[in-house]
């Protein structure tokens, strides 16, 4: 927990350094964040300044970059990709809120039961 916080000061001092807005501030600060919670082999999506979109696994979280694997073709590579030029860091293996879970069963149970009832009433 302490060497997540002190790469979160060291990559917020970077930024700052940089003469960041303070709105380019505060999302850079959430998408380090992100990163940092996430686990090492998280499936995730990054988008870029340069409106590059990759898609991968998360490998590693340093003090101001971030490591993914890429797979392109038939070869998986190492790229790592400076939080300056990030965008927007997503998880792509979230599973669905419970809540969801209980109206999806509940509404195909519903139409089962329809459906059954329609079939023996003729």
């Amino acid at each position: 927990m302490e060497r997540r916080a002190a790469v979160l000061g060291m990559a917020i001092q970077l930024v700052v350094a940089q003469g960041v807005m303070p709105a380019e501030l505060e999302q850079q600060s959430r998408i380090i964040e992100a990163a940092m919670a996430l686990p090492v082999e998280s499936p995730i999506v990054v988008k870029t300044r340069s409106r590059e979109s990759l898609r991968g696994r998360l490998k590693s979280v340093d003090e101001g970059t971030l490591t993914m694997q890429v797979a392109q073709g038939n070869a998986v590579t190492s790229r790592t990709i400076p939080f300056q030029e990030i965008t927007s860091l997503k998880r792509t293996d979230k599973r669905m809120h419970p809540a969801t879970v209980v109206l999806i069963t509940i509404g195909v149970l519903w139409c089962v039961g329809a459906v059954a009832g329609a079939a023996l009433n003729h």
